[in-house]
């Protein structure tokens, strides 16, 4: 049976108390990524999404998503900001396969980051053949790692 099954009274919410969905405010934080997908986008190229909360100094529990398409054209940025990711929460990217398990082992580990709205939309180079163009990255939030 779940939580559904009865149904849920909604009659008395306020629709107004639906949280803070604001991009972070600009600045360095300590985040931790708290979980990672290995997916197939709909572009036909494989990456890795990771969910990462803020631990501090403000902003605690609010969280962060990226994405790293890790296959196509156009793989640089995306593999540099892995890189640079795995580097800061202490793993040795140089002498190790990025993998489920390496990247098991960067769950949970905190590490700076300066969080960064101004950064322009990168669009995604033209295709003239399959695979099907990766889409382009909104304009937004930019997390760069510290080491």
């Amino acid at each position: 049976m779940g939580i559904l099954d009865n149904g849920i009274d909604l009659s008395g919410v306020d629709e107004s108390a639906s949280g803070d969905y604001s991009p972070v405010p600009d600045g360095q934080y300590t985040i931790e990524a708290l979980k990672f997908e290995d997916r197939v986008y709909n572009s036909g190229n494989a990456g890795i999404d990771i969910q990462f909360t803020i631990t501090g100094p403000t902003n605690q529990n609010r969280r962060i998503f990226e994405t790293f398409v890790l296959t196509g054209n156009n793989t640089t940025v995306a593999m540099g900001r892995i890189k640079a990711f795995m580097r800061a929460a202490g793993i040795d990217v140089d002498n190790v396969p990025l993998n489920n398990q390496t990247l098991s082992q960067a769950m949970n580990t905190p590490v700076e980051a300066n969080i960064d709205n101004t950064a322009p939309a990168v669009a995604a180079p033209q295709q003239a053949q399959a695979p099907a163009p990766q889409a382009n990255q909104p304009a937004g939030q930019q997390v760069n790692w510290q080491e």
